[in-house]
C-alpha cells in the first residue's frame, strides 16, 4: 500500500527548478513523479494521461499520444518504475530511450530531454 502514497523533498524541489530554468513559461512537460512537481515548476501536463498509474498506461493507447506529440521535457521518478518493472513494458519507454536524453537527475527523479533532430 505505501508504494502508492508520494511523498515529496529535496528533489522535488531541485526538479522543480530546474524546470523552470529549462523551459518556458507556457512549455508543458510530463512528470511521472508527486505531482507536486507541476505546482512546483508552475508548468501544466502535455496531455490527458497524466498518472503513471500502470493499469491505464498498459491498457490505454497513451503511449500513441506521447509518441505523436512527445513532450520535450519528460521526469520519471525512477523508484516508480523499480517498484512496478511491468511499467517497462509500456511502449513508450522505448521511444524514450531511442529519442531522449537524460539532463539531470535528483536522488531517483530522472528529468529526460527529447532529442532535437
Amino acid at each position: 500500500l505505501n508504494n502508492f502514497i508520494k511523498d515529496y523533498g529535496e528533489s522535488e524541489y531541485k526538479t522543480a527548478e530546474w524546470i523552470k530554468k529549462n523551459t518556458q513559461k507556457d512549455e508543458k512537460i510530463m512528470s511521472f513523479t508527486s505531482d507536486i512537481v507541476y505546482f512546483l515548476s508552475n508548468r501544466f501536463p502535455k496531455n490527458k494521461y497524466m498518472d503513471s498509474q500502470l493499469s491505464i498506461l498498459l491498457n490505454t493507447n497513451s503511449a500513441d499520444v506521447y509518441i505523436k506529440n512527445p513532450p520535450r521535457i519528460f521526469v520519471i521518478d525512477q523508484t516508480t518504475v523499480d517498484t512496478f518493472p511491468d511499467l517497462k513494458k509500456w511502449r513508450f519507454f522505448n521511444y524514450l530511450k531511442d529519442n531522449y536524453s537524460l539532463k539531470e537527475q535528483f536522488e531517483a527523479l530522472k528529468i529526460y530531454q527529447l532529442n532535437t533532430k
